[in-house]
């Protein structure tokens, strides 16, 4: 057994029938909560598995852009405008998100424990495909 990374890239799964969740996007941050998500063993993180928290999900942008990042509660600050003036001061920001293209997809690791919530907006009106695409143990 390698690394938990090799591991994980070694596991990829199919979509599965009941572990796939289509949402309607619009440009209207909102969160989403995963806690009670089944993705492939169960909502509960398994103490007992090595990395039995963690979960590989493909996010996939079907036809808009999606804005998007994960976090332990749902207190909506994301904002798809929010950047660094060029020349300022480098610094991380609660509202700063990751963008997902349209007609493409990413796979992330969450956490079960911390990364609790799905906090998504579209571009324009969309449809967002999220799914587990790896687990360990």
């Amino acid at each position: 057994m390698g690394g938990y990374s090799e591991d994980i890239a070694n596991i990829i799964t199919p979509p599965r029938r009941g572990a796939i969740i289509r949402i309607t996007l619009d440009t209207t941050a909102r969160a989403y909560d995963l806690r009670s998500m089944v993705f492939g063993r169960s909502a509960a993180p398994d103490p007992t598995v090595p990395n039995g928290d963690k979960v590989m999900l493909r996010i996939r942008a079907i036809t808009a852009d999606v804005h998007y990042y994960l976090a332990s509660d749902d207190t909506v600050t994301l904002d798809s405008a929010a950047v660094i003036a060029a020349g300022g001061a480098m610094t991380l920001l609660g509202t700063f998100c990751d963008t997902i293209p349209a007609g493409s997809y990413e796979d992330v690791t969450i956490s079960r424990d911390t990364d609790k919530y799905l906090h998504i907006k579209g571009s324009a009106a969309g449809t967002v495909v999220i799914r587990p695409s790896s687990m360990v143990g």
